[in-house]
């Protein structure tokens, strides 16, 4: 191998060759980011236009609340940008403080529900066959999501307590019943070992006394078994308890709806009864 050091002409078109293709790529980056940047600032003044446009069709007081914008970020407001999304099904999103986020089309209004249970936190998450055609509805949906919310976070920490305090009572009886196991063993031990050291020189004695170890062990793993069967038949019930308050929690929020439908549905009633007053009314007069 030529170890010769590199010619100091070679070593300059080297340098100014690698520091072209350099400034080339730094050149393509920057006009990378100057398309991306351009197509961001389009993509954002198309969602604001569709955003406005979108706003006309919900009353002026829940306009303020509209954080529709805030879903986008800069990679969806480039495809926006570039034409690869037109927003056709685009959806409002309203946040109203104390309420779960709204969702909102040209002629529909979705409330996000809750879901989870005692072993999973609560959260909101939306359900595509609830829509209410009545903002009023919406909100009455949304204030009766939050109030159960509430109520199974409320579930949740009484829950978490309980299993905890079972928990460690389980720890407790463990710990006593491995310490007074200890000391049973330590009792017998010096027990037999007395027995033995009196009855060493009787055989007769010897075998009655290893009959009675015998008994007396598989009495024991007889009571063992006991208490495991007992544990198990405790915790099958607790699990009964629970799935019993969750079904009469879930027909309880049940009721709770089908009355609020009844409501609805009383209400509509006047509505068409006075209507149809003002429609006699009209007849007469005419």
């Amino acid at each position: 191998m030529d170890t010769q050091q590199i010619p100091t002409n070679v070593v300059d078109l080297i340098v100014r060759k690698n520091r072209e293709l350099q400034n080339e790529r730094l050149a393509k980056e920057q006009q990378v980011r100057s398309e991306k940047n351009a197509h961001i600032d389009t993509g954002r003044k198309i969602l604001r236009e569709k955003i406005t446009k979108a706003l006309s069709s919900a009353p002026e007081w829940i306009r303020e609340y509209d954080r529709t914008e805030r879903e986008f970020d800069d990679n969806y407001l480039e495809r926006i940008g570039r034409g690869w999304d037109n927003l056709s099904d685009l959806l409002l999103r309203f946040s109203i403080p104390g309420l779960p986020l709204i969702l909102h089309n040209v002629d529909a209004w979705m409330t996000a529900s809750v879901k989870g249970d005692e072993e999973v936190d609560p959260y909101f998450d939306f359900d595509q066959t609830v829509w209410h055609h009545d903002l009023d509805e919406a909100l009455i949906y949304a204030k009766s999501e939050m109030l159960l919310f509430e109520q199974k976070l409320i579930q949740r920490d009484e829950f978490v307590r309980a299993r905890q305090a079972t928990e460690e009572k389980y720890e407790q009886d463990e710990q006593e019943t491995a310490l007074k196991n200890q000391q049973s063993i330590r009792q017998e031990k010096g027990e037999v070992e007395m027995l033995f050291a009196e009855l060493k020189n009787d055989p007769v004695a010897i075998l009655l006394m290893k009959a009675f170890l015998q008994i007396r062990h598989e009495r024991n793993m007889f009571e063992q078994l006991l208490a495991d069967a007992d544990e198990i038949s405790i915790s099958r019930e607790e699990h009964n308890f629970r799935k019993a308050e969750e079904l009469r929690r879930q027909a309880a929020n049940m009721e709770r709806k089908a009355e609020e439908e009844r409501s609805r549905a009383n209400e509509l009633e006047d509505d068409l009864r006075s209507i149809k007053k003002k429609l006699d009314r009209a007849e007469r007069a005419y």
